[in-house]
């Protein structure tokens, strides 16, 4: 046998190989690289005094603030966990509107509002859950496949509020993660206060706990 004709034999013993390899990579579950979160709490409060709670030691705040319109934290530990606390003033244009309902349809057009149906009349605290829901629906490359179930009342920072869990997908590489998340939203006379959760679905065991604990921390300020 040549020389040439071994070197094409090993050469696709070793393309093969090559191709099996890939192929057992993408058809194993990936449990992605999702960092754990430290038992100990620690304390935060945005520079403007807005928002205060606690959060894992490992996880580090990211600010955001417009000079006190909207004041937001995120956490961000690794490419596919994320929770984001924001109040903004949403909510005295919601309460701002005579009557007991909103016109959701009078927002679409502001900037940073999404397009709202025509008629669409509710109470200032679902008005602002289904604001926060068409931000979300409006933002498929982050939240592909997005699905959600019902919305269910619950109580955050002293206020009522309304919570809802979804799901979607993310696409790392050639395969498509299942990912979980939960959306809560709350309002005052002046300050509407979103907060939106997500991991993977095969860490959700892990992080939900993890989420519950900030979110129950969490409390409104007046700013300052």
């Amino acid at each position: 046998m040549s020389k040439r004709a071994m070197y094409r034999i090993v050469w696709m013993i070793s393309l093969l190989a090559i191709i099996g390899m890939n192929g057992l990579f993408l058809m194993m579950p990936s449990q992605g690289a999702a960092t754990a979160a430290s038992d100990t709490l620690v304390s935060f409060t945005t520079s403007d005094k807005m928002i205060s709670l606690r959060h894992p030691s490992n996880w580090t705040p990211n600010e955001q603030s417009d000079h006190a319109i909207a004041t937001g934290v995120e956490f961000m530990p690794d490419e596919t966990t994320r929770c984001v606390v924001k109040t903004d003033m949403l909510s005295s244009i919601l309460t701002s509107t005579p009557g007991a309902g909103v016109d959701l349809s009078s927002l679409s057009g502001t900037p940073g509002m999404p397009n709202m149906p025509t008629g669409a009349q509710k109470p200032p605290l679902e008005a602002a859950h289904d604001y926060q829901a068409d931000a979300i629906r409006e933002d498929p490359k982050r939240y592909p496949r997005y699905a959600e179930g019902k919305a269910i009342k619950v109580h955050v920072a002293g206020l009522e509020a309304l919570f809802t869990q979804f799901t979607y997908r993310k696409f790392e590489g050639f395969e498509a993660v299942e990912m979980v998340g939960r959306r809560i939203t709350a309002v005052t006379p002046d300050r509407r206060l979103s907060i939106v959760a997500t991991c993977r679905k095969d860490q959700a065991e892990k992080l939900e706990p993890v989420f519950q604990k900030i979110i129950d921390s969490v409390q409104i300020g007046q700013g300052g």
